[in-house]
């Protein structure tokens, strides 16, 4: 090979040596550039909820390159705050909104359904008719609740008197569980002694001075707030009403382990924080509403607690 020849090869090797790295650069810069922005609003006292859902929004997050901005919103007048932390976050030109919304109706939710508009809007837990435009991801509620029913039946005898701790009395989500288990309970002519929603007072004095008031030899919890209330309360006494419960907290399964919860509904909130995340993506990509989704749920007991099934959805893997 003569000199000119060599000298020809060489620039075209660099030239496209310089290609191949200005390729890579941009290539890396584009996984690494956000596709969307997505702000998630969650009422505070689902903080403790909140934790496997947040990790399944994390890891799509991750999956599909999305930057996402979590908001608490305190839990007094909770829809004017979430009215104006959702404009806000529209304002500051979110791509999406995932509303774990506390929602009685009226101005509130028009206001919110006027934001689909502006961005794609995700409920979750949020099943109202005023926000039929936006896509909702759901628990199987009532049916929830009629199982929490069912299984206190199978496993009770003789005297039956139940006391139900509620949870946030304006979510549909916990009226719906309520309406499950007071179902299931009255068809075997069992009716609860009382029921505790959260309000203005201290739940855990509340639930207190109802077992004081009037004993029970059941609990039922319907939430992951209102299970952990019932563990601090079972923790204090001597006398201790067995406890049946729905959520998915680290506290809850410790607890279930130790038999001091005889059953646990464990709702897959780790799959609802996937999905609406990717709902969200999906939509924007695709230019249309997404059909509304309800995920699954297992029935945890101490004899089943570290089945494979079972174990996927208290103890999800993020990679």
């Amino acid at each position: 090979m003569n000199k000119k020849k060599r000298i020809g090869f060489e620039i075209i090797v660099s030239l496209l040596l310089i290609i191949c790295i200005l390729s890579y650069i941009y290539i890396n810069e584009d996984k690494q550039r956000e596709r969307y922005r997505i702000s998630v609003v969650v009422d505070s006292d689902n903080g403790a909820r909140f934790t496997a859902m947040k990790k399944g929004m994390e890891k799509a997050a991750s999956d599909y390159n999305v930057s996402l901005n979590f908001t608490m919103v305190s839990d007094s007048c909770y829809s004017s705050e979430q009215e104006s932390v959702v404009a806000r976050e529209i304002q500051n030109k979110a791509d999406g909104i995932i509303l774990d919304a506390v929602i009685s109706g009226g101005k509130y939710a028009e206001q919110i359904q006027m934001f689909g508009n502006q961005a794609v809007i995700v409920l979750i837990e949020t099943d109202i008719a005023a926000l039929e435009e936006s896509t909702r991801i759901l628990t199987a509620n009532e049916k929830m609740g009629e199982e929490l029913g069912k299984t206190i039946i199978k496993e009770t005898d003789g005297d039956v008197k139940i006391g139900i701790v509620s949870g946030n009395a304006d979510k549909n989500s916990i009226y719906q569980r309520e309406s499950g288990l007071c179902k299931k309970i009255e068809e075997k002519g069992i009716k609860a002694e009382w029921i505790i929603n959260i309000d203005t007072y201290d739940m855990k004095e509340s639930l207190r001075a109802a077992m004081e008031r009037e004993p029970v030899n059941i609990l039922a919890a319907l939430d992951n707030e209102a299970t952990e209330v019932v563990i601090d309360y079972l923790q204090s006494v001597e006398n201790k009403p067995k406890a049946y419960g729905i959520g998915n907290t680290e506290k809850a399964v410790y607890y279930l382990d130790k038999e001091l919860i005889q059953t646990l509904i464990v709702p897959n909130e780790f799959n609802m924080g996937y999905l609406s995340v990717e709902n969200i993506v999906k939509t924007l990509e695709f230019g249309e509403k997404r059909e509304n989704i309800t995920v699954d749920y297992v029935i945890a007991t101490k004899e089943n607690l570290y089945d494979e099934n079972i174990e996927k959805m208290l103890f999800p893997i993020v990679q």
